[in-house]
C-alpha cells in the first residue's frame, strides 16, 4: 500500500485523447470557463475569404426581401476564443444566419453568423449564433433571455462579445443554439426538440406563383405546422423513435387546431399540453410583460418534450423584446390564453430585491462594457417589466371578477368550452380545403406501423407506402422526402402504451407512476413503500414527490437473458433509464434499498434535492446508482455487485459521507459533466477504475482505500462540450495505475 503522493512515480501512466487546442489547462479555470465575462474576444478566420466576400455582396444585391437559402453557404473556418487567461483555437464551419436582410450590414461590413465548432466549445456550446445586435434588440435580448433562465424557463445563454471576423471588428450577440447542450445546462435530459415550421414562408412561390408577401399571413399560416429539430436523436433507437413520434403527433394536433382557428387565437395562442398545466400560461405572461409576442408566433416557437412529465416545455427564441415599453392589453388573449383563476406565480419575484441583485450581477457578466447607460437600461427595464406584469394581472383579475358577476357580453365564450369544441376531423377537412386552394402538392402521412426496420405508412388517400427510419426522420425534420413535400399528421394519437401504466397520488402531492406489472404496497403508518417487479422490464417513477422520512424497498426480477432497454439509447419508452426512478423529488431522512435491478440503472435520481440517509444496492445488472442534475447529500452508500458503474453522477452537487462499493464492473465512482463531488471515506473493492473525474468536474476524496483496482483514478475530458477535470485526494491506498490527460489536474 502507498500514499497518493507516491503513485505518480510508481504507477504506469496511461494517456487519453484530450483537447489540446488551448494554451492553458482547462481544469484550472472551471469556473471562469462557465462565465462569459472572461471572454475578451472571438476571432474567426475564413480561409476562402474571397468567396465569402462575394457571397456577402450577392446577398446585398439580391432583389429578394429575405436572404435566400441558396445564399446561406457554409465555409470552413478557424475560431479563436481569447480569454483573460489564455486562448483556444478550434476548427469550425460558419454560414449566414437570419431570414431577413437586416442580418447583413454593408455599412459595417459584417453579418450574423451561425457557427458550428468541430472541436472544443464556448461556454459548453458547440453550436451558436453571432447576431448583429440590432437584429435582436441588443440589451433587450441579453436581459430578456437571462430573466427567463432565472425563472427556470429553457433559455439560451446570450451575451455581448467583441469579435473580429476576417479582420473586421464588431460587437456581436452570442447566443447558443437549441441543442442537447442547452437542455443539459438547463437540467433537462436529452429528448425531442421541435419548432414551428417556417419553410413555407420562404418557399411559398414554389406552390403558388401568384402569391404575394401577404400570402404568409393570410393563407400559408393555415397550412404551416411543426417539425422536429433533432432528428439524430430520433434515430438513436426504438425508444427515442416512439417518444418522438408520440410527442410530435400531439404537437401537430395543437398546431392544426391553431391553424384552422387563427382569428380567435390572436396569432399566438397554442396549447400543446391541452391546458393541463400552467406552464405555457406562465410563459405567455412573462413574454407579454416583456412585449415579446413575436416569440409567441407559431413559426418562431420552439419546444422540448419532457418525457418524465409527459409535457411540452417552451424554449425561448427570437422574442423581439421591448423591455422599456408599456404593455398593450389584448382582451382576447387574456380571455382565451389564461384559465379563469390564473395568477402568474413569479409576479412577486420581479420586484424582489435579492432576485434583482442576483440578476444584475449576471447581466453585467454578459456585457462587453458595463457603462452608465447599460445600468440605467437594467433598472428601467426591470421596473417596466414588473409594472407590465402587475397591470396584466390586475386586468386579468378584473375579467375574472366580471365573469363571476355573470356578464357574458364582456367575456365571450368560456375558454374551456371554446377549446373542447375543437374537432380534429373538422380541422383536418378545413386544412385539406386550404391546401387545395393554395394548389399545394404534399403527401400527408396519417399513420405509421413502426414494428420493423421498414415502416408501413398510410397517406391521406389511404395509399400504403414503405419507408425506412431515415425516410421518417427526413419527413418529420424537413417536411420533405426526395424533393417532394411530405408531412406527418396522424389522425389519431397512439397512447396505447399509457394503458399499461398505473398512476397514484402520494403524500405532499407527488405522483407515483408505474408499469402495469410492478406491484406496490404502501404502509403509511411506518412510511414504508415495498415495490416488486413482475418482469425485468418493469419500472416505477416518483415524480415531484416529498419523501421525507420514507423508506423505499425495491425487489427486482433480475433476468440476465432479458432485453432490458433499447441498447442503442438506454431508455425505455418514457425516457427513463432506471427501474426505480425519482424526478424532482425532495429527500429528507430517506432510505432506499434495492436488490436485483435489471435496468440500465437500478436507481436513477434526476433533478432532485435533499438528504438521503442510506442507499443500499445489491446485484445490479448494469449501473447501481445514477444521479443527474441534483443537489444531494447521502450519509451512507453500500453497493455489492454492479455490472457497470457502482455510482455515476453528473451535472450537480453531491456530498457523500461513507461509501462501500464492491465488485463494480467498470467504475467505482464516475463523476461527470460539471459535477462537484465531495466524499469523506471511500472503500472500493474490485473495479476497473476506482474514481473517474471527467468533463470539468471537481472531485474531492478525503480518504480512499481501493483494493483490486486496475486504475486507481482517471481524470480526463471525454466530451467536446466540456474540458478537463480536477481530482483531489487527502490520502489514497491503492496499488493500481492511473489515467490522466493534459487538460486535467490531480492533487
Amino acid at each position: 500500500m502507498v500514499k497518493l503522493f507516491f503513485i505518480s512515480c510508481i504507477f504506469g501512466f496511461i494517456s487519453t485523447a484530450a483537447n489540446t487546442k488551448c494554451n492553458f489547462i482547462t481544469a484550472e479555470y472551471i469556473n471562469e470557463l462557465d462565465n462569459p465575462k472572461f471572454i475578451k474576444k472571438i476571432e474567426i478566420r475564413i480561409p476562402k475569404s474571397l468567396e465569402y466576400v462575394i457571397n456577402f455582396y450577392k446577398i446585398i444585391a439580391s432583389r429578394s426581401e429575405n436572404i435566400s437559402p441558396e445564399l446561406r453557404r457554409t465555409y470552413k473556418a478557424k475560431v479563436k476564443v481569447i480569454y483573460d487567461f489564455g486562448s483556444c483555437i478550434y476548427n469550425a464551419k460558419v454560414r449566414q444566419k437570419g431570414d431577413w436582410k437586416d442580418h447583413i450590414s454593408e455599412e459595417k461590413d459584417t453579418r450574423s453568423l451561425k457557427v458550428n465548432l468541430k472541436e472544443g466549445n464556448i461556454l459548453n456550446a458547440v453550436k451558436f449564433n453571432l447576431f448583429l445586435p440590432e437584429t435582436r434588440g441588443n440589451l433587450n435580448e441579453v436581459l430578456g433571455a437571462l430573466l427567463l433562465k432565472k425563472l427556470n424557463f429553457i433559455s439560451p445563454d446570450t451575451f455581448q462579445v467583441e469579435t473580429e471576423i476576417n479582420g473586421v471588428n464588431a460587437l456581436m450577440l452570442f447566443q447558443e443554439d437549441i441543442q442537447k447542450e442547452l437542455l443539459e445546462k438547463n437540467n433537462r435530459r436529452e429528448g425531442p426538440l421541435f419548432e414551428g415550421d417556417e419553410s413555407l414562408l420562404w418557399s411559398r412561390k414554389k406552390f403558388n406563383n401568384d402569391c404575394k408577401i401577404t400570402c404568409f399571413q393570410d393563407e400559408f399560416e393555415k397550412v404551416m405546422l411543426a417539425r422536429v429539430i433533432n432528428s439524430k436523436w430520433f434515430l438513436k433507437g426504438k425508444s427515442p423513435e416512439n417518444i418522438t413520434l408520440s410527442a410530435f403527433a400531439k404537437l401537430q394536433k395543437a398546431y392544426l387546431n391553431y391553424s384552422q382557428n387563427i382569428e380567435t387565437r390572436e396569432g399566438i395562442i397554442i396549447f400543446p399540453n391541452n391546458r393541463d398545466s400552467n406552464l405555457f400560461e406562465d410563459y405567455f405572461f412573462i413574454l407579454l410583460s416583456m412585449n415579446g409576442e413575436h416569440g409567441l408566433r407559431p413559426h418562431n416557437r420552439n419546444y422540448y418534450y419532457n418525457s418524465f412529465l409527459r409535457k411540452f416545455e417552451p424554449i425561448y427564441y427570437d422574442g423581439n423584446l421591448h423591455l422599456l415599453q408599456d404593455t398593450g392589453i389584448n382582451e382576447n388573449i387574456l380571455k382565451y390564453g389564461f384559465k379563469n383563476e390564473y395568477t402568474f406565480k413569479y409576479i412577486d419575484k420581479l420586484s424582489d430585491i435579492n432576485f434583482i441583485r442576483e440578476l444584475f450581477k449576471a447581466f453585467k457578466d454578459r456585457l462587453a462594457v458595463t457603462d452608465s447607460e447599460s445600468i440605467v437600461f437594467f433598472n428601467t427595464a426591470m421596473l417596466q417589466i414588473a409594472e407590465n406584469a402587475k397591470l396584466i394581472q390586475e386586468f386579468k383579475n378584473s375579467v375574472n371578477y366580471t365573469r363571476r358577476m355573470g356578464n357574458p357580453k364582456l367575456i365571450g365564450w368560456e375558454e374551456e368550452t371554446f377549446y373542447k369544441t375543437q374537432n380534429f376531423t373538422e380541422n383536418l377537412l378545413k386544412y385539406f380545403d386550404v391546401q387545395k386552394e393554395l394548389k399545394m402538392e404534399q403527401v400527408i402521412i396519417k399513420s405509421l406501423n413502426n414494428s420493423t426496420s421498414k415502416i408501413l405508412a398510410l397517406d391521406q388517400k389511404n395509399k400504403s407506402v414503405l419507408l425506412t427510419k431515415k425516410n421518417i426522420a427526413q419527413i418529420i425534420s424537413k417536411n420533405n422526402l426526395n424533393g417532394q413535400r411530405n408531412i406527418y399528421l396522424p389522425n389519431l394519437i397512439d397512447e396505447s402504451n399509457l394503458l399499461n401504466l398505473k398512476f397514484k397520488k402520494i403524500e405532499k402531492n407527488g405522483t407515483l407512476i408505474r408499469s402495469k406489472g410492478m406491484s406496490i404496497k404502501i404502509n403509511k403508518e411506518k412510511k414504508n413503500i415495498f415495490i416488486a417487479q413482475e418482469s425485468s422490464s418493469d419500472w416505477i417513477l416518483f415524480s415531484e414527490a416529498d419523501l421525507t422520512d420514507w423508506k423505499i424497498i425495491f425487489k427486482g426480477k433480475n433476468n440476465n437473458n432479458a432485453i432490458l432497454l433499447d441498447k442503442k439509447s438506454r431508455l425505455n419508452d418514457f425516457g427513463m433509464t432506471g427501474c426505480l426512478n425519482f424526478y424532482k423529488t425532495k429527500f429528507m431522512n430517506t432510505t432506499i434499498l434495492t436488490e436485483d435491478g435489471s435496468c440500465e440503472d437500478s436507481i436513477n435520481i434526476i433533478d432532485s434535492r435533499g438528504n438521503i440517509n442510506e442507499i443500499r444496492v445489491k446485484n445490479a445488472i448494469s449501473d447501481a446508482i445514477d444521479i443527474d442534475f441534483s443537489n444531494i447529500k447521502i450519509d451512507s452508500i453500500n453497493v455489492y455487485e454492479a455490472g457497470n458503474d457502482c455510482l455515476d453522477v453528473s451535472g450537480g452537487n453531491y456530498s457523500l459521507v461513507s461509501l462501500s462499493l464492491s465488485r463494480c464492473g467498470d467504475k467505482g465512482i464516475s463523476v461527470g459533466e460539471k459535477s462537484n463531488l465531495k466524499a469523506n471515506n471511500v472503500i472500493i473493492n474490485t473495479a476497473s477504475i476506482g474514481v473517474s473525474s471527467k468533463d470539468l468536474s471537481e472531485t474531492v476524496i478525503k480518504k480512499g482505500n481501493f483494493v483490486d483496482i486496475r486504475n486507481c483514478y482517471e481524470a480526463a475530458q471525454k466530451k467536446q462540450e466540456f474540458g478537463g477535470a480536477k481530482l483531489m485526494f487527502g490520502t489514497l491506498m491503492c496499488d493500481g495505475g492511473f489515467i490522466k490527460d493534459d487538460q486535467s489536474i490531480v492533487n
